[in-house]
Parts: structure tokens; sequence; C-alpha cells
């Protein structure tokens, strides 16, 4: 291999860095959060040490397994090595051992990790055994292992992942959606440069499709139906008046008589929801949140107000 002079000023730069990060946790910084803000990744880190002890470096017998408390817990707790902690971590674990522990639980492990207190002087602090003691944190650590997700991970962490995991759910709603709308494509018997006026549909309706530049039934069919859903609700007043239909109005009820399933008209019922012009009146995430209503209904309910 030929190293070149790039390659030693890239040593020394680490070698400084690496000095840094050792002082920080020479100073009490978790192990992971110390590396982390010199840029020295852990698995190098980790390599080198077992390198070092390999070669034969000289171990002192009265070191502690680990400068700050924070990852003797951790390793304690799980046995791991490889392990990034949150800056969040203390105010987390103190948040599990509120939830999870008992108090003399808690006790325990706050004497033993952030006090750095022995198994004789904690055992003497409460007026226990060091059996006792031994029993608690064992008891203790279990629990807190089970939470070991949220530990790590960090609630600023968790909070953005359930904000992710939102988003994907409302983009899976519309495609969702999006699919039916093909699916209400495929329905439609006429031809898509049909004009919008030759349509069996009502003047309110009719209003509504030029008032919005939709001129034929492809235009209609290309509306988004998130936007679709908007229009509807905002021009609730009179869609659902079906030309030439006695028995579909405002004031229909949603059960079997406008073709509705009795699994669905059940949900409706259950909801609360009772007639057409109550459903219009309801916004998106309402509507979507209705056990037992998906997009399908959804789509055949606004095919049946705007086509009849």
């Amino acid at each position: 291999m030929v190293i070149t002079v790039s390659d030693i000023h890239g040593a020394e730069d680490f070698a400084k860095r690496l000095e840094a990060a050792c002082e920080l946790m020479l100073d009490g910084t978790p192990r992971s959060q110390a590396l982390d803000r010199k840029s020295v990744s852990l698995s190098v880190f980790l390599n080198l040490i077992k390198s070092l002890k390999k070669a034969g470096m000289e171990e002192n017998p009265a070191d502690v397994s680990h400068p700050a408390w924070q990852d003797q817990l951790v390793y304690d707790m799980s046995g791991e090595e490889y392990y990034y902690l949150p800056d969040d971590f203390e105010e987390e674990l103190d948040e599990v051992c509120r939830r999870s522990l008992d108090e003399e639980e808690s006790q325990v492990i706050h004497l033993l990790y952030p006090q750095r207190k022995t198994i004789e002087q904690t055992a003497e602090k409460l007026g226990i055994s060091e059996n006792t003691v031994r029993a608690r944190r064992r008891s203790a650590l279990r629990k807190l292992k089970e939470h070991s997700r949220e530990l790590f991970a960090g609630k600023k962490y968790l909070d953005k992942l359930e904000d992710i995991r939102a988003q994907r759910d409302a983009h899976q709603q519309e495609l969702d959606w999006m699919t039916d709308a093909l699916y209400f494509l495929e329905d439609i018997d006429e031809d898509e440069k049909t004009p919008v006026d030759e349509l069996p549909v009502s003047q309110e309706a009719l209003a509504f499709y030029r008032r919005n530049g939709l001129t034929t039934i492809a235009d209609v069919i290309n509306y988004s139906p998130s936007e679709l859903f908007t229009e509807i609700t905002k021009a609730a007043g009179g869609l659902a008046t079906v030309r030439g239909s006695d028995d579909f109005s405002l004031d229909s009820p949603l059960d079997e008589s406008i073709g509705l399933d009795t699994k669905t008209a059940n949900a409706f019922k259950l909801a609360g929801i009772s007639t057409v012009r109550e459903y219009l009146a309801l916004d998106e995430a309402t509507l979507l949140s209705i056990k037992g209503v998906g997009p399908k209904t959804i789509i055949w309910l606004y095919r049946r107000v705007l086509f009849g």
C-alpha cells in the first residue's frame, strides 16, 4: 500500500479529533455522543481499542468500566457496544423509569448510575442488603431493556418518525383515492369528450362544473379527488338535487334506499351521519376517519351527487 503525504496529514487530523473525543469521554460524556461531536466513527474507535488490547495495552484493574454512567447503564442493560445515545437520553430514561419501574427499582438505578454509587454504598444509603440491591437492579434493567427502542432513539426521533408515518399514511390515502378515481373513470359509459352540458345532472351540478372550468367528462375525471372534495363541500347547498330523480336529494337518508349496502349504511348510522346534506358538510379528515366507509364509497357517493 502506498502512503501519501495527504494520508499522513489525514491520520494526523484523525488523531487530533480522536484525542478531543477521548477527553470528552474522560470528562463523562457518553461515548457515542463524544465521538459524534468530533466526527469519529464508533466502529473505528471500538476496533482501535480492540487492536490495542490485542497488542498488549496495559490495563489498570482500578479503572471503572465506563467513564460515563450512561454507557455503563446501556452495557449492563443490553451488553451492546455498537449503539448511539440521543441527546435527550437522560430525559427519556427519567420518563421510562417513571412509567415502568417501581419506586424502589428507580432509586437503585439512580444511585448506581447517575450518582455512581457502589452496591455497598447503595445498600447502606437505602438501608437494605446488598443482595436486595442486586435483585432490584436486575429487575429494573430487565424492564428498561424492554424500552431500548425509546432509550436509544429518543423522543425527538420517535416524534419525527410518527410524523413521517402520518405523512406516509396520508400519501397512501391519496393513492387509494386516485386508484378509485380510475375505477370511477372505467364506469363512465359516455365518451370522455362528451360536454358536461349533455349529462343528465342538475342545474346546480352544471353550475359547479362551469364555475370550476370543467367542460367535458374528461375534465371532471382528471380533477384531483381531494380538490373535488373541497369544491363539493364548499358548494354543498344544492349539488345533490339530480334532475329527473325524485329519490335522491340533499335530504336523502344515507341508507339502502339510495343504493348503499347495509354495512355502509350502518357505518354512517353509527357515526351519527343521517343525510346526504350532513355527509357533504364533513371535512376530508372526518370523512376518512369513519370506520367502515372507504374511498370507493366516497367516490360512489360523489358520482351520485355529480352525475345522478
